[in-house]
């Protein structure tokens, strides 16, 4: 995770479009790194909710999408620059459907240190569209109120 915590966009540019929900389910491992399962292109996605992500990253390789980028942003991590894909999604959580641009990322070392299956991270560009996310750990749900 100390290398997500590196990443800085260059552009912040994404659009979302909103439907009907309010609530998702979500677990939690002994780290307390929140993990919500995502419908995305047909397929149940496991994510960490990271309010410390400031966009919503996507590991196009792990969901093995038969997609192509709509465009490249730059990206820095730690000394290096490079660039990243940014691909046109749908996102399903509980009932809200969101459809924006998502930016890729490799979570391979992600998924072998928390030894989890998560191909996602649910950043503030998504989450603050709405007026609050309440996160109720006593009933494991998250609400997303407008």
């Amino acid at each position: 995770m100390a290398i997500l915590a590196g990443l800085s966009l260059a552009t912040s540019s994404f659009a979302l479009k909103h439907e009907s929900g309010n609530h998702v389910r979500f677990a939690t491992n002994p780290q307390g790194v929140i993990f919500v399962t995502v419908r995305t292109e047909g397929h149940d996605a496991v994510f960490i909710l990271d309010t410390g992500a400031t966009v919503t990253y996507v590991d196009i390789a792990a969901l093995k999408l038969d997609a192509r980028p709509q465009f490249f942003v730059p990206v820095e991590q730690t000394n290096q620059r490079t660039s990243r894909g940014v691909y046109q999604l749908q996102l399903q959580m509980g009932e809200e459907k969101i459809s924006g641009q998502f930016i890729e990322i490799d979570l391979t070392g992600t998924r072998r240190e928390c030894s989890c299956e998560v191909v996602g991270l649910l950043g503030m560009d998504l989450l603050s569209h709405y007026v609050s996310v309440e996160i109720d750990f006593r009933e494991g749900i998250i609400r997303f109120r407008r």
